[in-house]
């Protein structure tokens, strides 16, 4: 089943996952958690059937921001990379057209990005599967680059940064 990403509003934990719940009841759509179902981040693994049913849910989520077709995850820099140039070419074949453009967005939850740190990580990412046309305008995709540090309070040492 497709794997996809889903940005959360960061309010209402306990509601969202139990609106996520309601609206697959409600058009009758199976959602599995490959990691979990966590409350502490807005970023929320799901696999559907297809692209139309995660379109569905999205059409009736409220606390619902973006749903992210995800290329590759890691604990690290590194390790988000390597993932994404092991991404299926299926996956990435429709986006990268050679009349394609795109986009780099950068979001941290728990970390805010000064604009040198943002363009050092837009060119450790423009080596993957990228359209060959970057247009800051009117670009045909947007490439997010997300990082997940955790909420302050319940950040542990340990736990690793999250980059997708």
């Amino acid at each position: 089943m497709p794997e996809y990403l889903l940005v959360l509003a960061h309010h209402f934990f306990d509601f969202r996952l139990a609106e996520l719940d309601a609206v697959a009841k409600y058009f009758n759509i199976s959602v599995g958690f490959p990691k979990g179902r966590q409350l502490d981040s807005p970023y929320l693994f799901v696999e559907v059937a297809s692209e139309i049913d995660v379109l569905r849910i999205a059409s009736r989520m409220t606390l619902l921001r973006h749903v992210v077709d995800l290329w590759g995850h890691g604990n690290t820099i590194q390790e988000c990379q390597e993932s994404i140039l092991a991404c299926p070419a299926h996956k990435t074949e429709p986006y990268c057209g050679p009349n394609s453009s795109f986009k780099f967005l950068v979001e941290g939850f728990g970390k805010h990005y000064p604009v040198d740190e943002k363009i050092q990580l837009m060119e450790e990412f423009s080596h993957g599967p990228l359209p060959p046309v970057c247009d800051l305008k009117n670009p045909d995709i947007l490439v997010w680059i997300m990082t997940d540090i955790g909420v302050a309070p319940l950040f542990k040492e340990t736990d690793p940064p999250k980059h997708y």
